[in-house]
């Protein structure tokens, strides 16, 4: 049952780095194609509904981050687990040590 329970925390984790890095994503794209003239907190206007959707998908997860910390900190779990895990499976695939 812990066992269940770590990977449910893994899987939550990984989503949560992936919301958040996406969150970011969005953000810089809109921001370097320039297609948002006004881009804040407050009001989002873009040049049309596309990008006007996708700057705010990236400004809830930002301002979530941001205000609560928990996909913040999510995140930052998920981070742990994948490097964990990369270092695992670089373990595992590691030809073994001749002497």
């Amino acid at each position: 049952m812990a066992r269940l329970g770590l990977l449910v925390f893994k899987l939550i984790c990984y989503l949560a780095l992936l919301a958040v890095l996406a969150g970011i994503a969005s953000l810089l794209f809109v921001s370097k194609m320039d297609v948002c003239p006004r881009l804040d907190e407050g009001d989002i206007s873009c040049t049309s509904p596309f990008y006007e959707s996708l700057a705010s998908f990236g400004m809830v997860v930002v301002l979530a981050t941001v205000f609560t910390g928990l996909p913040g900190l999510l995140a930052l779990g998920g981070v742990v687990f994948l490097i964990r895990d990369l270092l695992n499976l670089r373990r595992r695939s590691a030809p073994p040590k001749q002497h």
